[in-house]
């Protein structure tokens, strides 16, 4: 019978008190649990009181927003990113016809309705984001609450701040160079 090779594999390891700090603070952070949203919190209050079903049956929840009047103007900002929206499109008539596609859906689905004659002259902003490779949704439209409006209000600036319901992410990776581990953790803006 024919012997076979003797193969070994060693590891030194050199312990270091700031990776162990950063292992322990991991763990710890994967222990949070979630907070929990207590009835007596304002959007669960304003979810209970303004939740309610119409005449086709669909749910209906109100913006929780201060007031709606205190939006101020965006017209003429919207109007630039629309006419911008629109030259893009032009130029790429796959990407124009996948839009008006996704547009006509939200139409459709009630996601949104035509207005003859808004009450306020503040609009929600958005841009297309094409992803020809996907297989589902190519085409989809991402809206922009922050943008201001003549009075520097934005839709995001006059609501309410929710409960985070979602544990920070983190991240551990190793710098080969630095020969150490780093800890980095990852924000989400997302208010002003």
């Amino acid at each position: 019978m024919e012997k076979l090779p003797f193969v070994g594999h060693t590891a030194i390891i050199k312990e270091n008190e700031d990776i162990r700090e950063l292992l322990s603070k991991f763990w710890e952070y994967d222990k949070i649990p979630l907070s929990s949203s207590h009835p007596e919190n304002e959007l669960c209050k304003h979810f209970n009181n303004t939740c309610q079903r119409d005449k086709t049956g669909r749910w209906s929840v109100n913006y929780p927003i201060e007031s709606i009047y205190n939006l101020g103007s965006n017209k003429a900002q919207a109007l630039r990113r629309l006419y911008s929206l629109e030259a893009k499109l032009n130029r790429d008539p796959e990407h124009k016809k996948l839009y008006h596609q996704f547009m006509s859906d939200y139409i459709l689905r009630q996601h949104m309705v035509k207005t003859v004659e808004p009450k306020c002259q503040y609009f929600f902003p958005h841009h297309s984001v094409l992803k020809i490779n996907r297989e589902t949704t190519k085409c989809r439209a991402v809206f922009d609450g922050r943008s201001k409006s003549d009075n520097g209000q934005s839709l995001n600036s006059i609501s309410p701040v929710s409960p985070t319901v979602q544990d920070e992410l983190y991240l551990f990776f190793y710098d080969g160079e630095a020969k150490k581990m780093l800890y980095v953790q990852i924000l989400e803006l997302c208010t002003e």
